[in-house]
């Protein structure tokens, strides 16, 4: 049998899976998209709690890939910031009925509808065990409990993976995961006066840089690379690609106390 060893940082084991039911093969209406998001949020598994402040965490916690508008500076209003889907889920909560597009309190969130259909499309909300959860996010439809949630050195987003014992895993699918943003897993998170955002290059490419507030200086180097051996020489090599990778050893991440793993991929 084939087996991919992969060097990365266990995050949380999956507890509880809330499947949208929602396929390519479903209807993608905007209003059955919110009839979906009321069930969520009126469900009664204990995946949030009963708290309506707590539970409006979770909620927005889950969706926190559709938390985007405040990455960008200036802000973005076509998409969602915190407040605006914090908002929506009480409203959702606050309802006795299914509800309609039209009866939106706030007609900006009609055109933004779209981006929390393409979150749940082909995915679930989980949690962990922990109450109140101290994670939890989007996973594959597929996700059931047990599977551990890892990030993978290399990969843009955090993955689920299955135990089948012995150490070896098989991969389930990539997915978002609440309060771990910007690599902090792995490097940490930022001092106080850093903070990431998106900017449009000339091009109208993306890409994120990372701005000192203090003295308002933005670089494309993530600082928290500082530490590491050659961040001298990367920092010199993204005047001419800004894309370009940072590669570190695992070992020495495990000598800046990160828990790095090993996970055999079958």
């Amino acid at each position: 049998m084939n087996t991919l060893s992969v060097a990365g940082v266990m995050i949380t084991t999956v507890c509880d899976v809330y499947d949208f039911g929602i396929t390519l093969e479903s209807d993608k209406s905007y209003n059955d998209t919110l009839n979906r998001l009321y069930k969520f949020v009126k469900r009664e598994n204990g995946l949030a709690d009963k708290n309506t402040e707590e539970a409006c965490r979770v909620w927005t916690g889950v969706f926190g890939a559709a938390v985007i508008a405040d990455l960008w500076d200036p802000p973005r209003d076509e998409y969602w910031d915190l407040s605006g889907l914090t908002s929506l889920f009480l409203w959702l909560q606050s309802n006795d009925t299914v509800p309609v597009v039209d009866q939106l309190p706030d007609t900006r969130w009609k055109d933004k509808i779209g981006q929390l259909l393409r979150c749940i499309l082909g995915h679930g909300a989980f949690t962990d065990s922990q109450r109140p959860p101290a994670h939890c996010g989007l996973v594959p439809r597929s996700s059931q409990n047990g599977d551990i949630i890892c990030v993978i050195l290399g990969c843009n987003m955090p993955m689920v993976l299955r135990p089948h014992g012995n150490g070896r895993f098989t991969l389930v699918g990539q997915c978002f995961v609440s309060h771990i943003p910007f690599g902090d897993a792995v490097l940490g998170p930022f001092s106080d006066i850093t903070q990431a955002y998106i900017r449009t290059e000339a091009n109208a490419c993306n890409l994120f840089v990372f701005k000192n507030n203090d003295t308002g200086t933005v670089a494309v180097a993530d600082p928290r690379l500082e530490r590491f051996p050659g961040f001298e020489e990367y920092r010199e090599e993204l005047r001419d690609n800004p894309w370009r990778k940072f590669k570190i050893h695992p070992q020495l991440l495990r000598d800046e106390g990160v828990n790095i793993q090993y996970f055999n991929i079958v």
